[in-house]
């Protein structure tokens, strides 16, 4: 089936991407499901992947919002995506890391010779998040009312902290000012801004009742961030974050078609990835032991790496998790990131990689990959340019 010397060392590579706009929850795409957002990109990304699209005989559909999606949404995935009927496809979500979990379950189906071809997709409509009755702790005769976008992502449930109280007492134990997170935000604007043409290559358009929407709306102008030390703490007197150090909830989807390497020979390459746990309440910086581990299963360190790519879900977390490295934070998301574009949570890992294989197709020799996920788990994973 393959020329693999060895069983299970077949690498694969990321031949095509393609990823919707993304735009705040209750905005521009909040008239389209997770499944509805993956698929738009899905199908574009099977038209840019040519003739090897007709090799795909797997897909696997990450989000981290699964109640209301229905039983295993990624079979309606694949078969909305334009897939034939006889395409398996199975559903993983694990919070933010849902859709690489995607990704390594493809590429482990690849390393086995399973398949030569696999449709990943990962998406995230937090609008469409629903609420529930829930029995309370009196009993069934007893329900309670919940909002499941608070109960199923931004509350962790092991410390009962909301995320973005994790990430304000990282801020302060840190010793961080509100104006070092604000430069975090601000550049990550910018980055977006100078690199925008990058963003369009991979993004396609969708049609929504009001307009057609082709390009990430979050992006903020100069005048607009000028506005920036106006805002209010999110926690009070004193608080480290703001609205615009804290990634707005968001909605977007995106897919790619990861194949053998050997079928794609200009594509490029997922090299490792690691995953850690470690205490609930260092959810934030979860990242830093998967990264280190990530070194120590390449050799490579990741400072040395030509692109860097960390999730900013808050941008306390960015800059503890670079200081922890002693990675200089202005050589992190060099594109931009979540604190700019939004983070639509099982999706983002997913526009993170989209955006790294376009830093290699543009001359990247390698790149590396992060994020942090509630619970305390860190996942990394590094990609390289074809040899």
């Amino acid at each position: 089936m393959s020329s693999r010397t060895e069983y299970g060392q077949m690498k694969s590579a990321i031949h095509s991407f393609a990823r919707t706009p993304v735009a705040k929850a209750g905005r521009q795409l909040s008239t389209f499901d997770a499944v509805a957002l993956a698929s738009i990109a899905a199908k574009e990304a099977l038209l840019r992947a040519g003739d090897l699209s007709g090799r795909i005989s797997a897909a696997v559909f990450g989000t981290s919002r699964l109640a209301g999606q229905g039983p295993n949404p990624a079979r309606r995935f694949a078969l909305e995506s334009g897939l034939d009927e006889s395409v398996p496809a199975f559903t993983v979500t694990s919070a933010c890391c849902s859709a690489f979990d995607a990704l390594v379950c493809a590429s482990r189906m690849i390393a086995l010779g399973e398949v030569d071809a696999v449709l990943v997709g990962a998406a995230e409509s937090m609008t469409r998040t629903p609420k529930a009755l829930l029995y309370s702790e009196a009993g069934a005769s007893d329900v309670e009312y919940e909002d499941l976008h608070l109960r199923d992502g931004l509350r962790c449930p092991l410390t009962g902290m909301l995320m973005a109280e994790i990430a304000e007492a990282l801020a302060r134990s840190e010793g961080q000012t509100r104006v070092e997170c604000e430069e975090v935000a601000l550049r990550s604007h910018r980055n977006y801004a100078a690199h925008r043409k990058l963003h369009e290559a991979d993004i396609v358009a969708v049609e929504t009742k009001d307009e057609l929407l082709d390009s990430d709306p979050l992006v903020r102008e100069e005048e607009v961030l000028a506005r920036m030390p106006d805002l209010s703490p999110v926690f009070g007197r004193g608080g480290r974050l703001t609205p615009a150090t804290i990634c707005a909830v968001a909605d977007g989807g995106a897919a790619a078609v990861l194949v053998r390497a050997d079928l794609a020979p200009a594509a490029p390459v997922i090299a490792a990835h690691t995953r850690t746990a470690g205490p609930p309440e260092n959810a934030c910086t979860a990242a830093v032991e998967a990264l280190k581990k990530l070194e120590r299963t390449t050799g490579n360190s990741v400072s040395r790496a030509e692109h860097i790519e960390i999730n900013e879900g808050f941008a306390s977390q960015l800059l503890a998790t670079a200081n922890a490295l002693s990675i200089d934070p202005i050589r992190v998301n060099p594109f931009g990131g979540a604190l700019a574009i939004g983070h639509p949570t099982g999706m983002t890992p997913l526009r993170m990689t989209g955006l790294a294989r376009r830093a290699i197709l543009e001359g990247a020799a390698s790149a590396v990959l992060a994020v942090p996920v509630s619970g305390g788990i860190g996942f990394a994973l590094s990609m390289e340019a074809p040899k």
